[in-house]
């Protein structure tokens, strides 16, 4: 069976975050991966301090980071949120495209949960909002005056997302106090090519 990098990171995490440090030949076990394959997605993982290296004797262990906590924690949430289909998931996401077609004035566009490959080769899971006139990847900011942690999370995971890949993020707030909060944060990082954020009027579904 076929795995995208992606689900391949995460296995890794899961089996990193159980324990206190592993060595990268049980990694390499577990994930069922060759030499070549574990290397590149290893590096990957420590260059974004998803995962620290260090060397006891002649063996180099790996130990999760708080970031690579967060990340996993994310990757889990779009997992089961794409394995949803349940009535409310649905009508949910039709409130929410009318809501995006007014404020950008578009007539047709959707929401969908994509595969995209980044330039680093790493598959990422995200939501993506199409129209005939914008493709961005979507963030939804479902937050009332603070942001909650986990929407902090998804801010980083999809700056992240959005620096690999090279496509433009749109946020939609359905609060207006959040939006010089959540631009803050934006504006900490200088490697995400285009951010639009939006607020969203009378949603109704929170």
């Amino acid at each position: 069976m076929h795995r995208s990098k992606l689900e391949v990171v995460v296995k890794i995490l899961e089996y990193v975050a159980k324990r206190d440090k592993t060595s990268k030949t049980h990694i390499l076990y577990y994930a069922n991966l060759n030499t070549t394959s574990l290397e590149g997605i290893l590096g990957w993982m420590t260059n974004r301090n998803l995962l620290i290296s260090f060397k006891e004797g002649r063996r180099i262990y790996y130990s999760i980071t708080p970031q690579g906590l967060q990340y996993l924690d994310k990757l889990r949430d779009i997992f089961r949120m794409m394995s949803s289909n349940s009535d409310q998931f649905q009508d949910n996401y039709s409130i929410l495209e009318s809501s995006l077609r007014n404020e950008l004035g578009v007539h047709n566009c959707r929401i969908v949960n994509k595969s995209i490959k980044g330039h680093s080769g790493l598959e990422y899971s995200h939501q993506v909002f199409e129209s005939p006139l914008y493709k961005y990847l979507f963030l939804l900011i479902e937050d009332s005056k603070n942001l909650s942690l986990y929407s902090i999370r998804n801010i980083g995971y999809s700056i992240i997302t959005a620096k690999d890949t090279g496509l433009p993020l749109l946020i939609a707030l359905e609060d207006k106090k959040l939006v010089e909060r959540v631009t803050s944060l934006i504006n900490t990082d200088n490697g995400v090519l285009e951010v639009k954020i939006i607020v969203l009027r009378n949603v109704g579904f929170i």
